[in-house]
């Protein structure tokens, strides 16, 4: 029998994933580290390599590992989740998968 929780923790992971992954990084960085906006220079795009080219390799590098950290939190804190509740056993057994594969 499938649940609402076997339908809302898939739908919930998405929206989650998709809000984190919403964060500008580069442009947060940029303007409280450098007060300026990383989109007004190079070629406007506001991403690692962007970055590498207009502060150098250390602050592009840090960029480019935060936006590695922001793409894994999701999935992590997914997998978390139904380790250390009792999700897993009251949901469909392949919907925690679903979950953490959306996320």
């Amino acid at each position: 029998m499938i649940t609402y929780l076997d339908v809302l923790l898939p739908i919930v992971s998405f929206v989650v994933a998709y809000l984190i992954g919403s964060i500008p990084i580069s442009v947060i960085i940029g303007k409280i580290v450098y007060k300026q906006d990383i989109r007004e220079y190079g070629s406007k795009n506001p991403g690692g390599t962007n970055a590498t080219r207009l502060r150098g390799k250390k602050v592009g590098f840090s960029i480019i590992l935060l936006d590695i950290l922001k793409a894994a939190l999701p999935v992590w804190t997914a997998i978390l989740i139904f380790r250390l509740t009792n999700l897993k056993d009251i949901m469909v057994p392949d919907s925690n998968a679903w979950a953490i594969w959306i996320a």
